[in-house]
């Protein structure tokens, strides 16, 4: 489902325009989605454990009290990849997408599992490509997704990740990838029981960190400092702290 995007003025996320070492001024512009407890709205506000460890790093390099675009993650991914000065978190940093993007980071670990229904017992796997023979769902423009085609999968691709949760339900598909850290908010959000999935795999070679990921023509010093400020924050304290919040 294409979510339309929504304006919101915020304390911590923006279009704006910062100067560069050369002493120009360029506009950045900073994306999220949708995607609870990392980014979300509630009472009409964004929030959420990546949102938080942004809006420090911001407050840090001096980039408080600005807006936010908010786009469901395959648009926001395509601006990524074809638009100039775009900002897009949480991005999985991964081999695939290493040099197409520039980084700043780390926000947080980001462990990706392949999920079932606790009474498909006949699902099993002692090795990844055993899962081949089943019906796998998949996003647009996501890392789990360019993982497992990778691998040899096809999957039967959704806009959003909560409409795989629909489907495993439903038994439209029997396998699908998910963070850890959204999928029991996700599946509680839809009025569905947790304790109905059970994780058949890791997939260690995509659970890697989550960065803001910045369009490859970004000037390196607008990188570097957001990069500052993440070196900051992580010093200080301030990003553990948020993430122990939020456990």
């Amino acid at each position: 489902m294409n979510m339309p995007f929504l304006r919101l003025s915020i304390l911590a996320f923006s279009l704006f325009v910062i100067s560069t070492t050369s002493g120009s001024a360029q506009e950045l512009i900073l994306i999220t989605e949708n995607a609870p407890p990392n980014s979300y709205i509630e009472n009409d506000k964004l929030t959420g454990r990546v949102v938080e460890i942004v809006q420090a790093v911001l407050k840090q390099i001096g980039m408080a009290g600005q807006t936010i675009e908010l786009y469901p993650w395959p648009r926001g991914y395509k601006m990524l990849e074809s638009q100039k000065n775009i900002a897009l978190f949480a991005t999985s940093r991964t081999p695939h997408r290493e040099n197409l993007f520039k980084w700043a980071g780390p926000i947080a670990d980001n462990e990706v599992n392949l999920y079932k229904l606790k009474s498909r017992a006949d699902i099993q796997a002692t090795a990844l490509d055993d899962l081949k023979k089943y019906s796998v769902g998949g996003g647009r423009k996501d890392q789990k997704s360019q993982y497992l085609v990778s691998q040899g999968f096809e999957l039967l691709r959704v806009d959003e990740d909560k409409q795989n949760i629909r489907k495993l339900f439903a038994g439209r598909v029997d396998v699908i990838p998910y963070a850890a850290t959204r999928l029991k908010y996700d599946v509680k959000q839809l009025g569905l029981d947790p304790e109905q999935i059970d994780m058949i795999w890791t997939l260690n070679a995509i659970s890697t960190q989550i960065y803001i990921a910045f369009s490859a023509s970004t000037d390196d010093s607008v990188v570097a400092k957001f990069q500052a400020g993440f070196d900051a924050i992580k010093k200080q304290g301030i990003q553990q702290a948020i993430l122990n919040k939020w456990k």
